[in-house]
């Protein structure tokens, strides 16, 4: 976990390797990205 410095808050971090390797992948992780961004969970 790592703190946001602007909003003060706890939030988790993701390293995906080679995620822009390819197509599939780049488009798998972006779908994911996105998702996440319209997301509020206190996890």
């Amino acid at each position: 976990a790592a703190v946001d410095s602007e909003k003060k808050q706890e939030v988790a971090i993701k390293k995906i390797g080679n995620a822009f390797d390819n197509r599939v992948d780049a488009k798998r992780t972006l779908r994911e990205i996105k998702l996440l961004c319209h997301m509020a969970h206190e996890n």
